[in-house]
């Protein structure tokens, strides 16, 4: 049964105006320039953002709800670590290792210089790092 988001309450906290949140046409100009604050829906937590300006509101609309974030946040999350994993350490002539953590940050031996090894670092290797990183915020943002 598709939910009507009847129930909700407002999670997180009042941030600053950032834009509108509306669908054209249901911008509403007067709630532009205060707040923006979020609401879930208590029956199946799908999430919306609110711009309010005195007594001017203006809604987006609902989006996934609690079980569909959930579910996109597991599929990233072994996206990422399957490109972490994939990630080859690279063990230098001079004896210096380069690696990535489970967390997509580059280690090597405490001492070595990060930035002159990342740039002596085989641009295809870089690149591989770069995605592996980014997947892994995009999974961190989506766990809210």
């Amino acid at each position: 049964m598709k939910c009507t988001h009847a129930s909700y309450r407002q999670v997180g906290p009042d941030c600053p105006f950032s834009g509108s949140v509306a669908v054209e046409p249901y911008e509403c100009r007067g709630a532009h320039g205060c707040i923006t604050y979020t609401e879930e829906c208590s029956r199946c937590g799908a999430r919306r953002s609110v711009n309010q300006n005195q007594r001017y509101v203006e809604v987006a609309p609902w989006g996934p709800s609690r079980d569909a974030r959930e579910q996109a946040a597991r599929k990233a999350r072994a996206y990422a670590t399957v490109l972490v994993s994939a990630v080859p350490t690279i063990r230098r002539t001079d004896g210096v290792t380069l690696q990535m953590d489970a967390e997509g940050y580059i280690v090597t031996a405490l001492g070595n210089d990060v930035v002159a090894l990342w740039r002596s670092a085989p641009p295809a290797w870089r690149r591989q790092a770069i995605a592996a990183r980014n997947a892994i915020l995009k999974a961190q943002r989506l766990d809210g």
